[in-house]
């Protein structure tokens, strides 16, 4: 499923995209507009991995999607090969606005506040990317890649609220206006060496990854609060200023080792990340910048990570299939205040197993059971006790407290025909943290923080059923019916539990438009209906989208124009209830779009370069900011 530009799993976020195995990194609209751009006719397969084997990282609750290209095509900008040389490169940019707007009803005892929120942003963002491999001899090859990033997203925002007081008079209302500034840069290098060792297959690997990001963001803000009359009573100018630097280092090795028992991989990798944050605040009413050192600090962090793992794999018969793995990391943290002068450190061990077993009834019956367990550890930026303000009335604040969260996943599925697919899914989350809004009664402030405070169980049923009966027109369906179930295990958290069912469902099209499979046309839909999730309960929305693409100069040059959310219904409403005081919130992100793309490939399309994903695609979702 596709939402928000995000990639999901039933159950599962954060979902990461495969290309003939290896790790495609991109993220959020740049890996959304990637897959959009790869023609159908150079798809073999795609496979849906729910449960990661122990050769990925443990991160992440979520899933792998493989896409397997027919042998000779891929998907590149410009590409090189010859002799014992190959080259590719590509290159994406983007330029335009999105604009949301936010709605939100909180009742305090004594009065209600009603809120507008309105943003518009720009988004400029360009990335590149290079591979090189050479191969040494028939059985050995050296390689590097590059990917760089940079982006200088900007930010206008007004906020309206209405203070009403028991009788539902007006009391008092406050007009804030923000305008925010961000410069991105990331960089990332992957050194790899690939040896084959006999004619039975053993192969090992070696790989180097060095990963910098670096954000910057300055945010204006002035908020004023005023009388029923138009008189003002309060007024607050002010600057807040940010600037977060990440240095990673990592190296792996990998072994692929076939035996007459089983099929044997395993490795060692180890990372050392650095993160250096400041945040100041500075009171600008007067016109000259005053720094407020209550409200500014700075942190460090440093995260050493040692893993192993082993995978088994093994065909018992023609029958049955078994595969096992086993994973264990060690992480130890160091985090500092500065302002506080407080260090926090952590140390610990854990195991992450994971087991497949395939029992295939007969050519078109298949029975298929996985069991995975998974970690999630905090952003960088969540452990960054510092206050950053949207206005005078709310905060988001970070917290160096925050610990990993560990999940458990089950599933058992049975397949007919590679057409009907049914799943049975358990999973289980320990030590969960997500964002808490928490409210202030007495001086009337929304603080957004994060915390370790819950349990969570997810019980679910998926069918999936795949129609390709002619041959132009492909017809996915899925739908999903799960209950969720969270305890809370911090007694701080005062607030209600939302347990309950949730449904949702989706059909995607596509249809070839003539004989020369040149044309093709898309139609989605999908609906999710009212579910709840730890503490939010959440109405209804649905989306449909359409496309349209064609193909020129042996599918060399692409055209496609697209519609997302056509009749704007995928705005939800989410009602929590904390610390006594019902919130309401309505959140219409702009998902409806109409998108233009076109997408040029140039050089040998038969190329077959060995990609290699880097080593740490873990580190860089960690460090995306909110």
């Amino acid at each position: 499923m596709i939402k928000d530009n995000n990639i999901s799993l039933i159950g599962k976020s954060n979902v990461a995209v495969l290309i003939d195995y290896k790790i495609v990194h991109m993220s959020g609209e740049e890996l959304i507009n990637f897959l959009k751009s790869i023609p159908a006719d150079d798809i073999q397969r795609i496979e849906v991995i729910t449960t990661p084997p122990a050769k990925y990282d443990a991160e992440g609750n979520s899933g792998l999607i493989n896409i397997v290209y027919k042998k000779g095509r891929k998907n590149t900008t410009f590409s090189y090969n010859k002799n014992r040389l190959k080259l590719w490169t590509s290159i994406d940019g983007q330029t335009g606005y999105e604009t949301s707007e936010e709605m939100a009803d909180i009742y305090y005892p004594l009065d209600t506040w009603n809120e507008v929120l309105n943003s518009k942003n720009k988004q400029d963002h360009l990335s590149g990317r290079l591979a090189l491999d050479y191969d040494i001899s028939d059985r050995s090859s050296i390689g590097i890649q590059y990917l760089g990033n940079i982006a200088t997203p900007s930010d206008k925002d007004q906020n309206h609220i209405n203070m009403f007081n028991s009788d539902s008079d007006l009391t008092s209302y406050s007009l804030s206006e923000g305008n925010s500034k961000k410069l991105n840069k990331s960089h990332s290098l992957n050194m790899h060496y690939i040896q084959t060792l006999d004619s039975m297959g053993r192969i090992i690997s070696l790989d180097l990854d060095y990963f910098n990001y670096e954000i910057n963001q300055d945010r204006v803000f002035t908020s004023e609060n005023f009388l029923p009359a138009g008189i003002s009573i309060d007024y607050l100018s002010a600057l807040n200023q940010s600037e977060q630097k990440i240095n990673n280092y990592g190296a792996k090795i990998d072994m692929e080792h076939p035996t007459k028992f089983a099929q044997l991989s395993y490795g060692i990798k180890a990372t050392a990340t650095q993160t250096d944050s400041r945040v100041s605040y500075f009171n600008t009413i007067s016109g000259n910048p005053l720094l407020d050192p209550a409200k500014s600090d700075g942190f460090k962090y440093k995260e050493d990570l040692y893993a192993a793992y082993i995978d088994a794999s093994k065909e018992i018969n023609k029958q049955w299939q078994m595969k096992f793995g086993l994973r264990v990391e060690q992480t130890q943290t160091i985090g500092l205040s500065r302002s506080y002068g407080q260090e926090d450190k952590n140390h610990y061990a854990k195991l992450f197993p994971s087991l497949y077993v395939l029992h295939k009834i007969n050519d078109k019956n298949s029975i298929n059971l996985n069991y995975g367990r998974r970690i999630k550890r905090p952003e960088f930026w969540e452990l960054n006790p510092f206050r950053w303000y949207m206005n005078a009335t709310s905060y988001s604040v970070g917290n160096p407290f925050l610990q990993p969260s560990f999940s458990d996943n089950l599933e058992l599925t049975y397949s007919y025909n590679y057409k009907l697919s049914s799943t049975l899914m358990v999973s289980r989350v320990q030590n969960g943290f997500s964002q808490v809004p928490t409210i202030d009664v007495v001086n009337q402030l929304q603080i957004y923080i994060r915390q370790n405070y819950f349990t969570a169980y997810m019980y679910g049923y998926s069918q999936t059923y795949l129609f390709n009966k002619y041959a132009w027109w492909q017809n996915i369906n899925q739908a999903v019916l799960y209950y969720s179930q969270t305890h809370f295990t911090n007694k701080d958290i005062q607030a209600p539990a939302q347990n309950g069912l949730g449904f949702n469902m989706s059909t995607n099209n596509t249809f070839k438009l003539n004989k020369a499979k040149t044309m093709e046309g898309e139609l989605n839909a999908s609906a999710n209906f009212p579910n709840k999730d730890v503490l939010y309960q959440i109405t209804p929305s649905y989306s449909v989208d359409i496309g349209f693409r064609i193909l020129f100069w042996n599918n060399d040059l692409q055209i496609g124009v697209s519609a997302q959310d056509i009749f704007k219904t995928s705005t939800t409403t989410v009602t929590t209830f904390t610390d006594g005081i019902k919130q309401t919130y309505n959140i219409y992100n702009d998902n409806r779009r109409f998108r233009l793309a076109i997408v040029y490939k140039s050089g040998n399309s038969k190329i077959s370069i060995k990609e290699r994903s880097f080593g740490n695609e873990d580190i860089k979702n960690r460090a995306k900011q909110s």
